[in-house]
């Protein structure tokens, strides 16, 4: 049975919405019955998750189990390509679900394959390049603005004010 069609159909309705509501998932659920999760099948949904802006809380837990069921299951040859490869698709910068796939497939593969568990371990946050540079501070020793040196500054409207006018 080709199972990419329907599933195919299902990322395309949720694309052209894009989101992922929970009857998404629960048509994604029956597209992908559980233990015919191909790496082809979760590049199409990690995609997926990468494209929307909106996603139903069911949507994590669907693609982090799907995942895990792929990677750990693999047999033990194919398990590092196939978890170099859902490391690839979930990039530097994870979505809220690509965050939790991390976090459980370090944890899960820690006992299995600690190896392939490193692929998944947490990640030091880079600190973003400054690209400009912050204002310089500007020390004037003659007034900027002749004309407020001796400014008054109005009195408060609610109380009896009192003038104020600024020294150089």
């Amino acid at each position: 049975m080709d199972v990419l069609h329907p599933l195919t159909a299902c990322v395309a309705a949720a694309l052209r919405d894009n989101r992922v509501r929970f009857g998404d998932v629960r048509r994604l659920e029956r597209a992908l019955p559980c233990g015919e999760e191909t790496i082809d099948a979760l590049e199409l949904l990690l995609g997926l998750d990468r494209a929307v802006t909106r996603t139903d809380r069911a949507w994590a837990d669907f693609l982090v189990d799907r995942t895990r069921r792929l990677v750990v299951t693999s047999e033990p040859e194919e398990r590092r390509p196939v978890a170099e490869r859902v490391a690839v698709l979930i990039g530097d910068r994870p979505t809220e679900a690509g965050t939790a796939i991390r976090a459980d497939l370090a944890r899960e593969l820690l006992a299995l394959d600690p190896p392939v568990a490193m692929l998944f371990a947490a990640q030091p946050q880079r600190r973003p390049r400054r690209t400009t540079m912050a204002p310089a501070m500007v020390f004037a020793t003659e007034p900027v603005v002749p004309e407020l040196d001796a400014a008054v500054v109005p009195p408060i409207a609610t109380g009896e004010g009192q003038a104020f006018t600024a020294q150089a």
